[in-house]
């Protein structure tokens, strides 16, 4: 497999050193595939900010669903960084300086509040409070410990102290 990665700073430059950074201190994304490691692999630990794909069209799927950690990507050669900041793109507020491992490019669900509940039954409660109890314990949170054994019993079984 043989793919090649540009940056979308430099328009047909190819970058074959991993480690150089562009004039704003940006480290810039593989360019081509050395033999020694996948082109996937190479790309996901860059986390570019724009990361485009240029190989055979059979290939392109490939890159598509192997490629985790991008701000946006680009596949093929008729895809370019211009026309996803400019016009086909979901935005241009994508994650730079690696932040792409851990998340992507901004959209409407990062202005929408999450909150999360839990409810448990008595049953429920069984299956959890010993393990619970147990983590609690470890990191010596004893006040959570405690809860953990309370519920513990008042749901009918014999609380265990893991200490």
């Amino acid at each position: 497999m043989r793919a090649r990665f540009r940056h979308a700073s430099a328009p047909g430059r190819d970058f074959g050193h991993c480690g150089r950074r562009d004039r704003k201190g940006n480290q810039r994304a593989p360019a081509h595939n050395s033999g020694a490691r996948k082109p996937s692999a190479l790309a996901d630990e860059y986390a570019p900010e724009h990361l485009e794909v240029q190989v055979a069209e059979d290939e392109l799927d490939d890159y598509l669903h192997g490629l985790r950690n991008y701000g946006s990507l680009f596949l093929g050669r008729e895809a370019t960084v211009t026309y996803g900041d400019k016009a086909v793109g979901t935005n241009h507020v994508l994650p730079t300086a690696r932040a792409a491992r851990y998340t992507g490019g901004l959209w409407v669900g990062k202005f929408l509040k999450t909150i999360t509940y839990q409810r448990l039954t008595d049953e429920g409660t069984r299956r959890i409070a010993p393990a619970a109890a147990a983590i609690a314990e470890a990191e010596m949170f004893m006040g959570h410990a405690i809860t953990a054994h309370m519920r513990l019993e008042r749901a009918g079984a014999a609380a265990v102290t893991t200490t």
